[in-house]
C-alpha cells in the first residue's frame, strides 16, 4: 500500500507503472469520503478521469482492464479528516516546493525501480517528455512488444484537410517535433509522429488554413508510427520562382496566392466601380 496525501495529484504514467509491476493483481485506489468537503474537491472524485483513462489504454493495448484498476469506497468520519494537507511527523515548517518533493521522496522509496526506458527517438525539438516515456514504457512492458508496435489508439492523433497551404507554420510551432514539414527527392510535405506529441493543439491554433485536426486518440486498429500525411511535388512558383509543395493545378506558391487574392479584395471593387462610372 502506498499512502498519499491526495489522489488526484497522481498521473497516468504512475498508475500505469504500478499495473505493470503488479502483473496480475489488481490496483484499488481507496476514497476515504473526503473529497465533496475539500475546499479543492467538489462533486466528482478526482481520481475517476484517471481510471477511466487508464482503462482505456488498456483496452487498446488488448488488455482487460474491467478488474485490474478500480475505486473502492472506505469511507471514514469526517472528523478525522485534517484540515489541510498534513505535516510531515516532525512537524518542521517547509515550503510548497519542500513538500512535493519529500512527497516524491517518500513515494519513490515505497515503489519497485521504475519501468526501463524505450529507447530515445530524435526529435525536432529539445523539449522533453519524461512523462510520455514512462507512459510508454509501462504500456511497452505490459504487451511485452517493442514500442514500435503500440497501438495508435493509445496517442494522439491528426488529420490534415486538403485546404493545408504547406507554409510549415504548424512545424514551427510544434513544441515537441511531433509535426515537421519535409523536403527531399523533388517531393515535400508534413509528417507525423504520434509518439511526440501531446495533443496541446498549439498546430490547429496557428494554421492559417484551418487544416489541422487534434484529435485525443489515433486511428484504432493501427499502429504508432510516423505517418506522412502530405506528399506534393516540388515546383517553382511561376510569379517569385520560389519551390513550393504543389497540388494538381497550382502554379502559384501560398505567399504569391494570398498576395494576389488581398489585391483583388482591396482594389478589384474599387476598379469596377470606376468602370461602372464612366
Amino acid at each position: 500500500a502506498l499512502r498519499v496525501p491526495c489522489l488526484g495529484g497522481i498521473g497516468i504514467e504512475q498508475v500505469l507503472e504500478w499495473l505493470a509491476l503488479a502483473g496480475d493483481r489488481a490496483i484499488q485506489l481507496v476514497d476515504r469520503g473526503w473529497c465533496t468537503q475539500c475546499q479543492a474537491g467538489g462533486a466528482t472524485h478526482p481520481a475517476r478521469a484517471l481510471i477511466e483513462e487508464a482503462r482505456r489504454l488498456l483496452d487498446a493495448c488488448g488488455r482487460d482492464a474491467s478488474v485490474r484498476i478500480a475505486l473502492v469506497g472506505e469511507p471514514l468520519p469526517l472528523r478525522l479528516m485534517p484540515e489541510a494537507i498534513p505535516e510531515p511527523a516532525t512537524q518542521e515548517k517547509i515550503g510548497r516546493r519542500g513538500f512535493f518533493r519529500r512527497i516524491a521522496a517518500e513515494a519513490a522509496q515505497a515503489i519497485p525501480a521504475p519501468m526501463p526506458m524505450p529507447p530515445q527517438r530524435r526529435r525536432g525539438s529539445d523539449c522533453p517528455l519524461p512523462k510520455r516515456e514512462r507512459m510508454l514504457a509501462a504500456l511497452t512492458a505490459m504487451m511485452r512488444r517493442p514500442v514500435e508496435q503500440l497501438p495508435a489508439a493509445v496517442l494522439p492523433g491528426l488529420t490534415l484537410a486538403a485546404s493545408c497551404d504547406h507554409l510549415g507554420v504548424c512545424a514551427g510551432m510544434c513544441p515537441t517535433g511531433a509535426l515537421r514539414f519535409y523536403e527531399g527527392d523533388g517531393h515535400a510535405g508534413v509528417a507525423f509522429e504520434p509518439r511526440d506529441c501531446v495533443a496541446c493543439g498549439l498546430c490547429a491554433l496557428s494554421c492559417p488554413a484551418r487544416a489541422i485536426e487534434v484529435k485525443p486518440a489515433g486511428p484504432s486498429g493501427a499502429r504508432a508510427a510516423e505517418q506522412v500525411l502530405t506528399c506534393h511535388p516540388l515546383v517553382k512558383c511561376e510569379s517569385c520562382l520560389t519551390p513550393f509543395a504543389a497540388t494538381t493545378g497550382v502554379t502559384l506558391c501560398p505567399v504569391c496566392r494570398r498576395n494576389r487574392a488581398m489585391a483583388k479584395t482591396l482594389f478589384g471593387t474599387r476598379f469596377a466601380g470606376a468602370q461602372t462610372s464612366q
